[in-house]
C-alpha cells in the first residue's frame, strides 16, 4: 500500500516537476523546449491542410456555412501568429536566442498563411458580388482568380509539408547537442551566464565533438607495431593520476604514502586503472587478432568488448553490494570487516537524513 501511495504521490507531483524543469533556465530545459518547438513545425501544415479539409467537409454540408472555413482558418492562423510572435519577443528580451531563432519559421509560416486566407476571404466576397452582379467580372477573369488562389494554396501546403522533412536534421543536431550537455560542467549549465562563459560552453562541446573523430583516426592507424605506444600512454596517464608522483614534481624532498592520501582519491585512481586496462585489453584484441578487418569493424568490436567488460563489472559490483556483509566477513579480518560495515551504514543513514 505504501508503494502505491508513493506512486500516486509521484504522479500528482509530476506536472509540478515538469513545470519547474521548464522554468529552471538550464540548457537541458532549453534544448527540450527547442525540441518541442521543432516538433511544432508540423502545425502550419496541420492547420492549413488537414484542419481546412475537415472543416470544408463538415461545413459544406450545412447550407449558407460553406464560406466559413477560410474565415475560421484565418482566425486560427492569426491567433498562432500573435502567440508565437509574442513568444519570440519575450525570448529575445530574455536573451534566449536559440528558442527565438527556432520560432522564426513558425511565425513566418503562419504570417504567410494568414495573408493567404485574408486574400481568400476577399476572393469569396468577389465571387459573391460576381454572382449578384454578373457584369462586374467576366467568367474568364473569375476563373483565373480562383485558379491562381488554388495554385497558391497548393504551393503553400507543399512548402509546409516539405519543411517537415527539412526539420529532421535540425532535430538530430539539437538532440546531439543535448547529449553533449552531459559533458558540460554544472557552472556552465545555466543560460543566464556571461557571453564569455557561453563561448567556453560551446568550446567544450566542440572539443567533445572532435574527440571521437580524433580517437577514430588514431584507432585506424594503430597496428601491432605502434600499439606499444598506446600502452605507454596508458601508463603515463596512471603515473600522473597518482598524488605521490605529483608531489615529486612539486618538491623532490617530500615523499608521501597512501596513508597521506584521501581514501576516495586512491579508489578513484584504482577505478581509472581498471578502466584503462579494459580499454587496452579490448583495443589489443582488435589489433592482434582482428588486423584483417576494417577500422570501422574493429572499432565496433572493440567497443563491444569494452561494453561487455563494463557490464560484467557492474554485475559484479551489484552482487558485491547485495552480499556485502557475507563477502566482507569471508574476505577481511573481523575488525576490518566490521569497521567497513559501520562506515557503510553511517553513509547510508546520512543519505537518508538528507532526503
Amino acid at each position: 500500500m505504501n508503494i502505491v501511495e508513493q506512486l500516486v504521490q509521484e504522479i500528482k507531483l509530476l506536472p509540478k516537476k515538469i513545470k519547474q524543469f521548464f522554468k529552471s533556465r538550464t540548457i537541458d530545459a532549453e534544448h527540450i523546449i527547442g525540441y518541442c518547438y521543432l516538433m511544432l513545425y508540423m502545425l502550419p501544415f496541420l492547420v492549413n491542410g488537414m484542419l481546412f479539409i475537415v472543416l470544408g467537409v463538415i461545413l459544406n454540408e450545412i447550407p449558407f456555412l460553406s464560406f466559413l472555413p477560410p474565415i475560421i482558418i484565418c482566425f486560427i492562423n492569426g491567433f498562432f501568429l500573435f502567440y508565437f510572435t509574442k513568444r519570440i519577443v519575450a525570448y529575445i528580451k530574455q536573451k534566449r536566442f536559440l528558442l527565438s531563432l527556432i520560432l522564426i519559421y513558425i511565425v513566418l509560416s503562419f504570417l504567410r498563411a494568414f495573408i493567404f486566407w485574408i486574400g481568400t476571404i476577399f476572393l469569396n466576397i468577389t465571387v459573391m458580388f460576381a454572382m449578384i452582379n454578373p457584369n462586374s467580372l467576366s467568367k474568364n477573369e473569375l476563373f483565373d482568380l480562383i485558379s491562381k488562389y488554388s495554385y497558391g494554396y497548393q504551393t503553400m501546403i507543399n512548402s509546409f509539408e516539405g519543411y517537415l522533412r527539412v526539420v529532421v536534421p535540425f532535430i538530430q543536431i539539437l538532440g546531439f547537442s543535448y547529449f553533449l550537455n552531459l559533458f558540460v560542467p554544472p557552472k556552465y549549465q545555466n543560460i543566464d551566464i556571461p557571453i564569455n562563459k557561453k563561448i567556453i560552453r560551446i568550446f567544450i562541446k566542440v572539443i567533445y565533438l572532435i574527440l571521437p573523430i580524433v580517437f577514430f583516426l588514431i584507432f585506424s592507424i594503430v597496428d601491432k607495431d605502434s600499439y606499444t605506444v598506446i600502452a605507454g600512454i596508458g601508463l603515463l596517464i596512471i603515473w600522473f593520476s597518482q598524488p605521490n608522483n605529483i608531489i615529486s614534481l612539486l618538491d623532490r624532498s617530500i615523499i608521501i604514502s597512501d596513508e597521506d592520501v584521501k581514501p576516495e582519491v586512491i579508489n578513484r585512481i584504482k577505478i581509472l586503472q581498471l578502466f584503462l586496462t579494459l580499454i587496452e585489453i579490448s583495443w589489443g584484441i582488435s589489433v592482434y587478432f582482428l588486423a584483417n578487418y576494417s577500422a570501422t569493424e574493429r572499432l565496433y568490436i572493440t567497443l563491444g568488448i569494452l561494453f561487455i567488460g563494463l557490464i560484467l563489472l557492474i554485475i559484479w559490483q551489484k552482487y558485491i553490494k547485495a552480499h556485502q556483509t557475507q563477502w566482507l566477513e569471508n574476505t577481511l579480518k573481523k575488525e576490518s570487516a566490521q569497521k567497513i560495515l559501520d562506515h557503510i551504514q553511517t553513509d547510508k543513514t546520512e543519505g537518508e537524513d538528507k532526503l
